[in-house]
């Protein structure tokens, strides 16, 4: 992006947007490492309103992977809604009660295919939030952040501290932040360069705090000649070539 008031340096910080679903990743294989959830509980442990429901049934890691048959978001007239009316901030206004009903309404596919779900992700979020009774922030941040020598996140656009880079859209002129709420923990993330590249090795090298096991390959996405693919926790995990890739990309609001 570029600043039309100051010149775009590393110290700048960024919405990485779905990048940050790399992170929400680690952070569940950090807490499952420690004994504080566990990859096969199903949501129904977190949240008893879904007891005897069929999103109840879903585990954290079929969050993380994409691979719980829930839709990239909620098929509501209010998602659809905020999205005609408000374009360049199509999650604002969205709650947690949003997210619960889509869950309660919630029918699985006859066959379980891999499906990016944003929804998945931001109920992964909130249910690690559930299962400790933490912020996601904060929980980033001990065991994530603080680990790598570096301050609180900042998921929401009103929490970043120090100089903020505003997208641009294609056509010229600024774009304002997202305000994702309850699905921030899909892509609500802001670093700046020297942050996010020292995230990155440390999780490249698996060094810890990205020592868990998230990267390691938990469903198949492709087989094909010479290609193949699989999800991780958060993280995508490809191998072409001879040469295997740890990766995950991200857009929203100009970035």
């Amino acid at each position: 992006p570029r600043s039309t008031l100051f010149p775009y340096t590393t110290l700048f910080r960024s919405n990485v947007a779905s990048i940050t679903k790399v992170f929400t990743g680690s952070l569940l294989a950090k807490l499952a490492q420690q004994g504080v959830v566990a990859l096969d509980t199903p949501l129904s442990g977190h949240w008893p309103e879904l007891a005897g429901h069929p999103a109840g049934k879903i585990t954290l890691q079929a969050l993380a992977t994409h691979s719980s048959g829930l839709p990239r978001l909620p098929a509501t007239w209010q998602v659809t809604w905020r999205a005609l009316t408000h374009p360049q901030d199509p999650y604002q206004g969205a709650d947690e009660p949003e997210v619960l009903r889509a869950l309660l309404d919630f029918k699985p596919p006859a066959q379980t295919q891999p499906q990016y779900s944003n929804l998945g992700m931001g109920v992964l979020g909130l249910t690690l939030e559930r299962a400790t009774g933490q912020r996601l922030e904060a929980l980033m941040a001990r065991h994530l952040f603080a680990p790598a020598g570096l301050g609180t996140p900042a998921l929401m656009p009103g929490d970043v501290q120090g100089p903020m880079a505003r997208g641009h859209a294609e056509q010229g002129g600024d774009m304002g932040p997202w305000h994702l709420g309850p699905y921030r923990a899909a892509g609500g993330l802001w670093l700046n360069g020297r942050e996010l590249a020292q995230l990155l090795d440390l999780a490249r090298r698996q060094a810890a705090p990205f020592d868990a096991g998230a990267t390691q390959p938990r469903f198949p996405l492709k087989d094909q000649a010479g290609l193949k693919e699989w999800q991780g926790l958060g993280w995508v995990l490809r191998e072409q070539g001879g040469e295997r890739m740890v990766w995950h990309n991200g857009a929203a609001s100009g970035f």
